[in-house]
């Protein structure tokens, strides 16, 4: 009977420990590790979703900054009155130039376009079409016609006929500012004064004869071309990059 009571005693308690084994096993398993494991990957899954998010936002903002110019150019591209303010800088201008004419000096190209940017902004004339009126005249410096290169004359100035080529100018700068100051003369009236000194020799007549504000006011007054306007609006819309 011993030997079987022993058995059943042996037997009895292998069975207690491998409750309590289970017991244990299957307690740590749902009170820890599933919760655990469960509250990381929320954690995790909300940090992720958080991180997305401030990526997208600096993305948005980034294509926002981006397309900002653009708008900004397409609702307020280059004015045609003659009287706004120019918004194309001396590289710019310089590049638009250099397309249209690569045989060009370039430091001469360069020094024009400072001239026309800084000449401008003085007396209140749109750089722009300034710059673009000179490309018209002179062919992008090619001349050819009454005025000549040496002549420092970018705008046609006083030019009619083989007895009547034009006003000569002693520098590159005063040929800029005379054309600067007979557009000035076109777009305002006698009650406007000029803030530089006056090099334009038919600057008086034109501020009694003329007023116009825009360029296809230039049609039949600055020239007898009667598509004057639209060449220099087809140049502006060049210089814009449309």
């Amino acid at each position: 009977m011993r030997p079987t009571k022993n058995r059943i005693f042996a037997a009895f308690g292998a069975l207690l420990l491998i409750l309590a084994a289970s017991c244990v096993s299957t307690g740590g398993g749902e009170e820890e590790n599933p919760e655990k494991t469960e509250t990381e990957v929320e954690n995790q899954s909300e940090e992720k979703t958080e991180s997305e998010n401030q990526s997208e936002g600096k993305a948005e903002g980034k294509t926002d900054t981006r397309k900002a110019p653009e708008r900004r150019s397409e609702a307020g591209g280059i004015s045609r009155s003659i009287t706004g303010r120019g918004i194309k800088s001396e590289k710019e201008l310089y590049k638009f130039f250099m397309k249209n004419n690569r045989k060009a000096s370039k430091r001469k190209v360069k020094r024009l376009a400072k001239y026309y940017v800084e000449e401008a902004e003085i007396e209140g004339i749109n750089s722009d079409v300034a710059f673009v009126q000179m490309c018209h005249e002179t062919g992008f410096l090619r001349f050819g016609n009454l005025v000549t290169e040496d002549m420092n004359n970018f705008c046609g100035l006083g030019s009619t006929d083989a007895q009547h080529r034009g006003e000569r100018f002693a520098t590159e700068r005063l040929g800029v500012r005379a054309h600067i100051q007979h557009l000035q003369a076109y777009a305002t009236t006698e009650d406007t004064p000029l803030s530089q000194e006056l090099v334009d020799p038919r600057y008086s007549w034109v501020h009694r004869t003329r007023l116009v504000t825009d360029i296809f006011g230039l049609t039949g007054t600055w020239a007898t071309d009667p598509e004057y306007g639209q060449k220099l609006d087809a140049l502006l819309t060049r210089l814009e990059g449309k």
